[in-house]
């Protein structure tokens, strides 16, 4: 089981070309202009689906008995897309907390505008379980980052348009690509706790499933898994 996070900001482009708006408005000029217009018609400026670009995505969790973690976040929205679509035409099963129930239309148009195809992928993708919903039948999904904490977890970024848009003017593509990983990991997490409260695995699997996880996360290059490695078990519910 592979559990999915993905990240979507506006398609500024696509907003300049259906609105027709001059090249000196900036790119969060352009967003602005859009989250006004969707205030003022709907009360909330989330955008259609059609509208929003992939902007990064990470897959993580257990593949052949190995430990898998699969990721990127760049401009090259086709890229993401093919890439990502791969990873899910190979994986056995898919998870996630709520943002591919809540993004899947935006991935289909995404995909269908760009013209990238992949056999396999859908019919998973279809099935992803959301975790969330699965948990909370009656409320809406609580926020993933809350959870993650009160369940001892490290603390992690809850989603952040804002500090999204600062990372992707500042090109920093790696501070992304590093916050959606954390995302995917803290899904399986929550995933294996509830196959294990469900029954489905036993607790002593789960408790060495996070045993070996630690390890591998401890001997990763990338900073901040060792952080997440060095601080899990010190969160305390306050």
């Amino acid at each position: 089981m592979l559990a999915i996070a993905l990240d979507f900001l506006p398609d500024v482009a696509g907003l300049r070309l259906l609105n027709r708006l001059p090249a000196e408005l900036s790119d969060v000029e352009v967003a602005e202009y859009a989250f006004q217009r969707r205030r003022a018609a709907r009360g909330s400026d989330s955008l259609p689906p059609h509208l929003l670009r992939l902007s990064g995505f990470a897959l993580f969790g257990v593949q052949d008995g190995q430990f898998r973690l699969c990721s990127q976040a760049s401009v090259d929205e086709a890229g993401l897309l093919g890439a990502f679509l791969d990873t899910c035409a190979a994986a056995p099963a898919l998870a996630c907390w709520s943002e591919l129930e809540a993004r899947l239309d935006a991935l289909r148009l995404r995909a269908l505008q760009a013209g990238v195809g992949r056999d396999g992928a859908w019919p998973r993708l279809n099935a992803c379980v959301p975790l969330a919903t699965e948990l909370c039948r009656a409320e809406a999904p609580p926020p993933l980052a809350e959870v993650a904490r009160l369940a001892g977890l490290p603390l992690m970024r809850a989603a952040d348009e804002e500090w999204q848009w600062q990372r992707v003017l500042a090109g920093d593509w790696l501070a992304l690509q590093g916050q959606i990983e954390l995302r995917a990991l803290v899904a399986w997490l929550l995933q294996r706790r509830q196959q294990s409260l469900s029954g489905l695995i036993g607790q002593a699997d789960r408790e060495a499933d996070e045993a070996r996880l630690r390890e591998w996360l401890q001997v990763q290059p990338a900073l901040h898994l060792q952080s997440f490695a060095m601080t899990w078990g010190q969160s305390t519910r306050r």
